[in-house]
């Protein structure tokens, strides 16, 4: 994985999938000195994806120094606050430094909201799923008592998923109903009598 992550970074070809994993490993797996590499890739990849997989691959270092620096990062500006929630996330699944992680946003917890977008502190809570450690309290007497989830809107039975799906349903029912029906307007009334009538059905339905 450092071979194909090296081949990468000179210029060669990899498929992009294989380069994912790659990547994924040499976080895992990385030095001091490959964590800079990450920093400088996360700004001067030549893609947004590309870009956005080695800010999330900083969460996954294993020492300390390196988790600790990531998470300041997501407050000092170097990151994107759009982007800090999938760094902070990927951090608190860290399997050697997730109490680390969850620590930090215990301590910065005001930081955070003051700097990320509402919407987007559920998704960087996600990875406290992955911390396991007796030592890290996450019930209401411990470190999660001091941060503040009321004003966030976190979906805890699944019902915005179910929503959700409901209404992307509605694309998809659409593509299906639509053309039959539309065809036969056309064949039977002309194109610019079917599209005069659809204009019509759009501007009444959406009043």
């Amino acid at each position: 994985c450092h071979e194909l992550h090296s081949a990468h970074l000179a210029g060669t070809d990899v498929d992009p999938d294989v380069l994912a994993a790659a990547t994924g490993v040499v976080a895992a797996t990385g030095t001091a000195g490959d964590f800079d590499v990450f920093v400088e890739r996360s700004t001067s990849a030549p893609t947004p994806q590309e870009q956005m997989r080695y800010v999330a691959a900083l969460g996954r270092f294993p020492s300390a120094d390196a988790v600790q620096r990531a998470c300041e990062m997501c407050l000092d500006g170097t990151v994107r606050s759009q982007n800090a929630m999938v760094l902070i996330a990927r951090a608190l699944a860290n399997r050697d430094q997730g109490p680390l992680a969850w620590r930090f946003v215990a301590e910065h917890w005001d930081e955070l909201n003051s700097r990320l977008p509402s919407s987007t502190i559920p998704r960087m809570l996600s990875g406290i799923r992955a911390l396991s450690e007796p030592a890290v309290r996450l019930d209401g007497r411990g470190e999660l008592a001091r941060c503040d989830l009321s004003r966030h809107e976190v979906d805890r039975n699944g019902r915005r998923g179910i929503a959700v799906a409901i209404c992307m349903s509605g694309n998809y029912l659409a593509g299906a109903v639509w053309p039959p029906v539309m065809q036969h307007f056309i064949d039977s009334a002309g194109w610019r009598a079917t599209y005069f009538g659809l204009a019509i059905f759009c501007v009444l339905t959406m009043a």
